[in-house]
């Protein structure tokens, strides 16, 4: 069964822009000593709030090491975490020096003024219509990362294909996803060795016949949701 973990990112010791294997420093409430946290993420930030799901592990050289199957990224709510959140380098336009700017102006309201008000950040100094439509475009980028992670989460998918997926198909990665789900269930009749098969019950899926499951066998399982996303891809109909 696997453990519920939240926490904020404190730093990010390693990450992998390729496939987004990341170990990052979270700092857990309750905990004295920050927790290390080791998956795959997408664009992983210091004072990102995560909530995870995974297993708790002993690396015999590193210690104990929270590993995430899931995860769904939350915004910070605290000043101090809005603060090292924007000031992170999520947000093309925003360094450390603008972030203590904008959260000395509105707080704890800040990011509700970057997504709702975000023309008001002109009441700031330093920040001009060239700086705003860069901000408003990296927040969109955000959300639509943050969106589709959790579209695909949500339907059984590990972070580590998730990752991978949108990695491939970027703001496609949904629409695509969801054509397999509808069009291609065959697909994903894999092997017993598959993680994938633990998926049909989420996903409405058919249960396989042995002959189906047979056939589907003889594809890569580690490369299931790629190789089904190729197929949907050359038959765009």
């Amino acid at each position: 069964m696997l453990a519920d973990l939240q926490g904020q990112i404190e730093r990010i010791t390693y990450t992998n822009e390729e496939n987004g294997y990341t170990i990052a420093k979270v700092k857990v409430y309750g905990r004295r000593d920050l927790v290390t946290v080791v998956g795959n993420f997408m664009a992983p930030m210091p004072g990102e709030v995560l909530k995870m799901q995974g297993e708790w592990a002993n690396h015999p050289q590193y210690g104990e090491q929270f590993r995430v199957v899931h995860y769904k990224s939350l915004v910070p709510a605290s000043v101090s975490g809005i603060e090292k959140y924007l000031g992170s380098g999520l947000i093309k336009g925003i360094g450390p020096v603008m972030a203590k700017r904008i959260v000395k102006k509105f707080e704890k309201e800040t990011l509700d003024i970057i997504e709702q008000e975000v023309e008001k950040l002109t009441e700031v100094d330093g920040i001009g219509r060239k700086r705003i439509e860069m901000i408003k475009k990296a927040w969109a980028d955000q959300k639509e990362i943050r969106q589709v992670m959790i579209f695909l989460q949500s339907h059984g998918v590990s972070s580590a294909y998730a990752t991978k997926i949108f990695k491939t198909y970027g703001n496609e990665s949904s629409r695509w996803f969801k054509r397999i789900l509808t069009a291609w269930p065959r697909i994903f009749l894999a092997s017993a060795s598959s993680p994938l098969t633990e998926l049909p019950k989420s996903w409405g899926l058919p249960k396989s016949q042995n002959s189906e499951r047979k056939q589907a066998s003889s594809m890569s399982s580690i490369n299931l949701p790629m190789k089904a996303m190729s197929i949907i891809l050359s038959n765009p109909s």
